[in-house]
């Protein structure tokens, strides 16, 4: 499982996860770069994207070398519209290609196996696993301990946003069996990764 934490500063966006994943009965702790729930597009550093759920996904979504195109960065104009006509279509196409989409049963519709938090320069996305786009105006949560990242960001709302990702993540890592340390942090703005042990 996984918790993975965005929140918007003025000029870029803070996104943390943690590093522990499940499969049935047991659990890994992953500490290798190409492993973190988050990454960035080898063409892309101003771009985070962070996965909850299965691991494959993962590691597709980190293989991608871009997910926005050339016009679209030079005008600086990725918007809601894009991602919903744009990368959905794109994510969604890597999930069939992959075998990491499922047929909703009963309907016409499909889910990828993943929600994705997509985050470009000082803006900020959750693509939930049947497509749905949320623009964020200040900060989100996804996978596992969620709810208890969440209940942290509520609170503290008004601290430095980078503090408040990690310490959304910590709180997920205490309190939730499926979250642990370390905790990966990266932001939009430069190439800085944070690794915080405990």
């Amino acid at each position: 499982m996984s918790v993975v934490v965005a929140v918007k500063d003025t000029d870029r966006v803070w996104v943390a996860c943690d590093s522990q994943t499940t499969g049935g009965y047991t659990k890994r702790t992953i500490t290798n770069k190409n492993n973190y729930k988050i990454s960035k597009p080898d063409k892309e550093k101003e771009t985070i994207i962070g996965v909850v759920g299965y691991a494959k996904l993962t590691n597709i979504i980190k293989v991608e070398d871009s997910f926005v195109d050339e016009l679209t960065k030079l005008k600086d104009s990725l918007d809601f519209k894009y991602v919903v006509k744009t990368i959905v279509p794109n994510m969604f196409s890597l999930c069939k290609d992959n075998e990491l989409i499922t047929k909703v049963k009963d309907q016409e519709s499909y889910s990828m196996n993943g929600g994705i938090t997509f985050a470009h320069k000082n803006k900020l996305f959750m693509i939930e696993s049947d497509g749905y786009v949320i623009e964020i105006d200040d900060y989100c949560a996804d996978g596992s301990g969620h709810k208890l990242a969440l209940g942290y960001l509520n609170q503290h709302s008004d601290e430095n946003k980078k503090d408040m990702a990690i310490k959304a993540v910590k709180s997920a890592c205490e309190n939730d069996l499926f979250v642990n340390y370390p905790i990966i942090v990266m932001n939009t703005f430069d190439d800085e990764i944070l690794i915080i042990e405990k």
